[in-house]
Parts: structure tokens; sequence; C-alpha cells
């Protein structure tokens, strides 16, 4: 459900990076990572990371793109944003 109801924002968020073409992006809150590994194709982006702080999310992301993990391409890792920060 969340995947069809965020299309529209990923789809705004992620056709904003098609001025820069980044060769790497972190993406925070990727969820199952179908929409992630769309725009990673789609801008040919070297490297797409994506943090979540959903156990359940991580494992899906890595489930279903397996390939692109298994190249080094993605990787969906179990975090906080939070503890990223510095304050």
């Amino acid at each position: 459900m969340m995947h069809k109801g965020n299309a529209a924002i990923c789809h705004d968020a992620f056709k904003a990076l098609e001025a820069f073409v980044p060769n790497r992006v972190l993406e925070l809150g990727m969820g199952n990572g179908q929409h992630s590994a769309a725009w990673a194709e789609k801008l040919k982006v070297g490297q797409w990371l994506g943090l979540d702080h959903a156990p359940e999310m991580v494992k899906e992301a890595e489930r279903l793109q397996a390939v692109q993990v298994a190249s080094g391409r993605m990787g969906f890792y179990l975090a906080q944003a939070e503890g990223m920060v510095e304050v």
C-alpha cells in the first residue's frame, strides 16, 4: 500500500535528481526499494543506498533487488536517520 501511496511523492523527488545526474544516492526511508530501483536505472546512478527504520522493509528491498544488491550497485540498511545527524 505504501509503494502505491508514495508513487507521486517519489516521482517528484526523483525527477528533481534528473538535473544533477548523481553518481551516488542516499535515500532515507526507501521502503521496499521498488521506486529506488526504477529511478536508479532511469538515472543511471552508479550506487544507490537506502536506509529504513523497519527491518521488514530492508529485508523486502534486499529480496526484490537481490541482483542489484549482489552487484554492489544497490544496498539497503537498517538505520535511524536521527542517528546520522550531529547537533
